[in-house]
């Protein structure tokens, strides 16, 4: 099996969540599935490294940009060349950083992932800021996939696009409170067994605002004598914190650790977790104190899926009075009983991340598009299908002879998407576009969309996790007509998925019209490939025998009440602009298409197709320029085709002579209604309406 090549960046020389995040998901990776490499910058030592290298992990390196920026493009771009990954997985904080993102969707070929670890950025430096600014908007046209670890962290990179939320996992059995560490630890750092201990572990930047926390931790000093405080962690502001700390007096009770790899002891050596971060994605930090049984007090600007325990206090970080006093009437007692979330236990977060990058590499849909004059609305839907928040796929649009703009239009998104391809044939008809992009497809899962038609932005992301996490072979979603009702529902919108065995779904497709389109489905590319009902030559029905083709050997279905798909009829395209030549044609492909069902599926069938060819024979009546007698000599060739010749058409034969009624009534509103009416209600209306009581039927 192929080795799935990813490209890890974002880790930095600090003690982190997102350094913790990376080490957990690399060294817990199946070497044989994934090969791992991080992008470091020039001379970065990351924590953890040595453990990652004896892993397997290869290190790649960049210039930053203060030491050179056109030194620093160049390097980004050519790692990102060379490298041949599949995967790009972006940390950021900011998108101060956006060249590595803007490089990465323009030079790699890999899918590229984009992963937010922060809520705000309220502080640090002004060109910082500025940069933040200008590289969001110059990477918000890029197509990449968007993650978060938490919905606030989401919401903050990502704006209103769309993105999907990945929690941080936590070793709970690693991180639970252990009175053997406890001990350890404070007799290790001086601290007595009746000391008050508050614990901070974190990077010491700006946006973690330790200094804020020396000023609080020096007011419960003057209440609290045996009040003690550890802070692990390095950065850019650790001096002026040592600084800070001395000038308050407090500096010998403040145990500054800078680095530790044993952070899961240290937690067991606290009584409370204190974190006023100015602004945080979900903290991995927070998290594990809450493993621990600790009460946990942090600021409104971390992300509120921190609190994974029911035991985090939310505080403002306006008075450090109101910080002290909740620290102080925290309970020092362990709660070692405290439910936490699974979501968040490490195996089901990583695994969660594995199954992802095994979708983005091996899990590619072929959405196909037929078209044919369709310069009116094909922008329309190649941009709803090109903006899906899922990025692993491909458009095959297959152009059936166009004679206006169809073409052109899309050429110019070759142009600017890789993943579109434009194919055109001489005009066969839709059937044989279809067949031509489903022998094209390299994708694992395929779709098709009519070009007068659109689909939601979440829709290929929403059928893949379906497809990830349950054993089916088809999916079968809910669409809305232009009217604002969905279209032949299977369920309505808001209730639960449902499975759907084989006869079930035969009796569906055989009986409704619920599964005949092909557009409301999304299909396993390899069953499609196996459908030969591609090969007829139909105006009308071709859906419907493709399907029935493909579902006699479907095995499961799942029908989930999502609205994905929007049905955009061209009200214009009705019977009544059809000609002659065009009518006759339907009808006899209603007829053939019935013969099928029914050698098919035997008497269930009848009913229901039949009513397609009554529909397909009333459409006569509306006709300019009609000749009966012409009519019923054409149709009489098509009955006697040998193509018909092993049915029964006593059925079509009736449907013929309401013909000779519908001739003498001249009120178009009741052809209408007689056309439109069920089978019984035909007979039951022709009996009593007074103009044809003398017609025998």
């Amino acid at each position: 099996m192929k080795k799935i090549k990813i490209l890890f960046i974002g880790l930095t020389n600090n003690l982190g969540g997102i350094e913790v995040f990376g080490r957990d998901l690399i060294l817990k990776s199946d070497p044989e599935k994934f090969d791992f490499t991080i992008m470091l910058g020039d001379k970065v030592t990351t924590p953890f490294q040595d453990e990652l290298v004896k892993h397997g992990v290869k290190i790649v390196r960049f210039g930053f940009r203060k030491n050179g920026y056109r030194k620093c493009l160049n390097d980004i771009r050519s790692i990102y060349e060379n490298g041949h990954y599949d995967i790009i997985h972006i940390n950021l904080m900011t998108y101060s950083p956006f060249e590595l993102v803007k490089y990465a969707c323009e030079y790699s070929g890999a899918t590229v992932v984009v992963h937010s670890h922060n809520t705000g950025y309220k502080s640090g430096h002004l060109k910082a800021r500025f940069m933040h600014s200008i590289g969001k908007k110059i990477i918000r046209s890029h197509k990449y996939n968007r993650i978060a670890c938490g919905t606030d962290a989401g919401k903050y990179l990502f704006n209103d696009q769309d993105f999907r939320v990945f929690y941080n996992g936590i070793d709970f059995d690693k991180f639970k409170f252990s009175q053997k560490n406890r001990d350890k630890i404070r007799k290790e750092l001086g601290v007595s067994k009746t000391d008050f201990v508050i614990g901070d572990i974190a990077s010491f930047l700006p946006q973690k605002n330790q200094k804020f926390l020396i000023k609080i931790f020096a007011k419960i000093r003057k209440r609290k004598k045996n009040a003690k405080m550890i802070l692990v962690g390095v950065g850019q502001e650790l001096e002026k914190c040592k600084r800070l700390a001395k000038k308050n007096g407090v500096e010998k009770e403040i145990i500054f650790l800078e680095r530790r790899n044993d952070v899961e002891k240290i937690y067991s050596a606290l009584d409370v977790y204190a974190m006023p971060s100015t602004s945080e994605g979900l903290s991995i930090a927070l998290c594990e104190a809450q493993v621990n049984g600790l009460p946990c007090i942090t600021s409104c600007g971390v992300c509120r899926e921190s609190d994974i325990s029911g035991n985090v206090s939310f505080l403002k970080l306006a008075s450090a009075d109101l910080w002290a006093d909740k620290i102080l009437s925290a309970s020092v007692k362990r709660d070692n009983k405290l439910k936490i979330l699974s979501d968040f236990n490490i195996n089901n977060a990583i695994n969660k991340f594995y199954k992802y990058y095994e979708s983005l590499v091996n899990k590619k849909v072929t959405i196909v598009i037929p078209t044919y004059n369709s310069e009116k609305t094909i922008e329309r839907c190649v941009d709803s299908v090109l903006s899906q928040n899922y990025t692993n796929m491909e458009l095959l649009v297959v152009d059936d002879g166009s004679n206006d703009m169809t073409v052109d239009i899309v050429k110019r998104y070759v142009k600017d998407d890789k993943r579109l391809k434009l194919i055109c044939q001489r005009h066969k008809g839709p059937n044989f576009a279809r067949r031509k992009g489903v022998d094209l497809a390299n994708g694992n899962y395929l779709m098709f969309i009519d070009a007068d038609d659109y689909i939601e932005k979440d829709t290929v992301g929403i059928l893949i996790d379906k497809f990830n996490n349950n054993d089916v072979d088809v999916i079968r979603f809910n669409a809305k007509k232009s009217s604002g009702k969905v279209a032949f529902p299977i369920l309505l919108p808001g209730e639960s998925d449902v499975f759907l065995k084989h006869d079930e779904v035969m009796d569906l497709l055989l009986n409704t019209y619920k599964l005949n389109s092909l557009c409301f489905q999304c299909y396993k590319t390899k069953d499609m490939k196996k459908v030969l009902a591609f090969d007829y030559d139909l105006e009308f029905g071709e859906d419907f025998l493709v399907n029935l083709a493909l579902h006699k050997k479907t095995k499961k279905m799942l029908v989930i009440s999502d609205i994905m798909y929007h049905y955009c009829n061209n009200p214009k395209s009705t019977t009544q602009n059809k000609g002659y030549d065009r009518v006759m044609k339907n009808i006899a492909d209603r007829i053939f298409v019935s013969l099928v069902a029914m050698d098919s599926a035997g008497s269930r069938a009848t009913y229901n197709q039949l009513k397609m060819v009554k529909s397909a024979i009333m459409d006569i009546v509306k006709v300019k320029k009609y000749n009966k007698g012409r009519f019923l000599k054409d149709l009489s060739e098509i009955l006697t085709d040998e193509t018909f010749s092993s049915v029964n058409l006593d059925e079509i034969n009736r449907y013929i002579k309401l013909l000779s009624m519908i001739e003498r009534i001249k009120n178009q509103k009741i052809i209408n209604a007689i056309v439109l009416a069920d089978y019984e209600y035909i007979w039951k209306y022709a009996r009593v309406y007074k103009k044809v009581r003398r017609i025998r039927i």
